[in-house]
C-alpha cells in the first residue's frame, strides 16, 4: 500500500506504522503526535478514506498498532 503525506491527514506528525484490516475495510495508524486513528477504507481504497476515531493521550509515540484477524 502507498500512502501519499497528504493521504491521512489528521496526523500532526509523522505516522509511524500502519495496519489493515483482513478485510481491507479499516486501517489503523500510528504517529509521532502520540496519537492512534481507526480510518474506514471506502470502494476507493485510500483514496475514499474517512476517519471513524481518534484516540488520544498516549504518553509516547504510537509506533506499533495492530487490527485483529
Amino acid at each position: 500500500m502507498n500512502i501519499g503525506s497528504d493521504s491521512l491527514h489528521g496526523h500532526t506528525d509523522l505516522v509511524m506504522s500502519l495496519a489493515v484490516s483482513a478485510d481491507g475495510r479499516l486501517l489503523l495508524s500510528g504517529s509521532k503526535d502520540n496519537t492512534a486513528i481507526l480510518w474506514s477504507l471506502g470502494e476507493g481504497g485510500i483514496h475514499d478514506m474517512q476517519k471513524i476515531y481518534t484516540a488520544y493521550g498516549h504518553a509516547q509515540s504510537v509506533s506499533a498498532v495492530c487490527l485483529p484477524k
